[in-house]
Parts: C-alpha cells; structure tokens; sequence
C-alpha cells in the first residue's frame, strides 16, 4: 500500500479536492493507495473558535454560521459532479455533524465548561467532512473506494487532546477493515482516533501527518507521501535564512533532529512510527504536480 497524505490547503475548495482526486488516480495500479485527509483549509480554526466563544457563552454565532456557510458551500458545489443518492448522503453527514455540534454546543454554553472529550468530539469534524466529500468524489469517478472510519481503525492512548499512536492495535484494527473491504482506494480521516475504551481522542498538533505515519507503518506500506504545500525540509527556515538549502535526503535521525530544532515540515510524533518500521516518507508539494 501507498499512504498519500493531504493537508487544509490541498483541500481549501471543491476544485482542490477535484485536483486532489486526480493525483490519486493517477498512482501507480500496483497497490491500494491508503489516502489520508486533513480537514478543509480554516474549518478547524473555525471549530476551536466557536468551542471557546461557546465556553465563554458569547460571540459565537459568527464562527457556527462560518462553520455552516463553508461546508454548505462545498456541498452546493461538489453537487455538479455528484449524482443525486451522493448528494443526499453527503447532506446527512452535514445534518449529523450539525446536530452534533449544536448539542455539545449548549452543553458547553450552559456550563460554561468544555471537557477534553467534547472538544476532541468537535474539533475532528473537519477531516470527517473532508472524507466523506472525497469518498464521494472518488466513486462519482469510478474509482472503487472505501471509507475506513479513523475513529475505529486507528488506536491510541493518552489524552483526549493530544493522543499517542498505538500502532500494534491498530495494526489488528486496520488489518480487519481492509481485508473485510477490498478496495483501490481507503480513504480515512486524519487527527482523529480512539482509545482503549472507543471514545474519540485527537493525534495533537500535525496530527493528519502522525495519522498517515501510524497507517503507513501498521500497514507496512512501501511508502509515505506527505502532500503540501511547501518544497520540502530546508537546512533553516527560509524566510528568516537567506541561504537556507533544500535537502534532498534526510536519515529518519537527521529528520527528527531538525524537526525538534523547530522545522515544521515533519514532526518528531510522524517520525517515529515510520522509522520504527523504515518506511520512506516523501515530502510533495501540492502544487507542483500540475
């Protein structure tokens, strides 16, 4: 398996996901592509907005119609390509979402209080929408793709907010759902995943990137790709640099000693489930592909 993960900005409009579904089907037929999605450029701002305004009790309705314009929009949008059965499931992950947010919403304005697992609950929203849109884009094209739900399949411990990979469970886990499901393609959600106890607990910071790294290495994939929107791991940050360097090839110790020094292409947590198991990790930029 090839593990291909996107980020916000490759996922900012219904023409970027169209873009991205291109790359995926453009990829060698040899192995499935596991295709791993972070939420719609903004949205998860959006969503850490209204938690906390909510927490306070005030100034949120700006931030939920934001949250509810964008997506609509999205919809309205992907529907040119979509038949009408697409449409109308696509529309029910929005109404489900939508009422999930309202109830802990209240819940939260009321008690003037947002527990770890609520906001974990509303914060993953985002990559669930952007599978669910792609998972449908990718049918619509004939592509034979399955949506794998990130919330069972991918295992982790810790906190609420800021989870480690349990990559042996999710090894038995992910290896269930594929060999039950057969596919080209296994689209999953990025940042989300689950404890021992099957609640909901977000990857942290990059947590899309720590996703893809704990598919790729309990999946043994050949390779993991990192789609952004930047060239790749420079020497020092270009902008403060002048003479920063791109570099080419990186061991996994170099990566994540320059990763820990601040560089923000690779986290030191995506790191280390790919060296565990010394899987190559490629750095694409997004819109070089073209």
């Amino acid at each position: 398996m090839r593990v291909l993960k996107f980020g916000g900005s490759s996922l900012a409009s219904v023409a970027r996901f169209l873009e991205v579904a291109a790359i995926v089907r453009s990829q060698p037929q040899t192995e499935p592509v596991g295709l791993v999605l972070s939420a719609p450029h903004g949205v998860t701002n959006l969503l850490v907005e209204l938690t906390d305004l909510a927490f306070l009790g005030t100034g949120y309705q700006d931030a939920l119609n934001g949250w509810r314009q964008r997506l609509q929009k999205m919809r309205a949008d992907a529907a040119a390509v979509l038949g009408n059965e697409a449409q109308q499931r696509l529309q029910a992950v929005l109404a489900a979402q939508d009422a999930t947010l309202s109830n802990r919403r209240q819940g939260v304005e009321l008690l003037h209080y947002c527990p770890d697992h609520i906001k974990a609950q509303l914060l993953g929203l985002g990559e669930q929408f952007s599978v669910a849109l792609m998972a449908e884009l990718l049918l619509a094209q004939q592509v034979k793709a399955v949506l794998l739900d990130s919330v069972q399949c991918v295992k982790s411990q810790g906190d609420y907010l800021n989870a480690v990979a349990d990559v042996p469970a999710s090894e038995i886990a992910l290896g269930a759902a594929v060999k039950k499901q057969p596919a080209q393609v296994y689209v999953l959600a990025g940042f989300v995943s689950s404890n021992t106890q099957g609640e909901l607990c977000l990857l942290g910071r990059n947590g899309s990137d720590y996703s893809a790294a704990i598919v790729a290495a309990a999946l043994r994939a050949s390779v993991c790709e990192i789609w952004t929107d930047v060239d790749g791991v420079y020497s020092a940050d270009p902008r403060q640099v002048k003479n920063a360097k791109l570099i080419d090839h990186l061991s996994y110790d170099e990566a994540m000693e320059l990763s820990y020094f601040g560089a923000k292409v690779l986290h030191p947590k995506t790191i280390g489930p790919l060296a565990r198991y010394q899987i190559p990790c490629y750095i694409k930029k997004y819109r070089d592909w073209e």
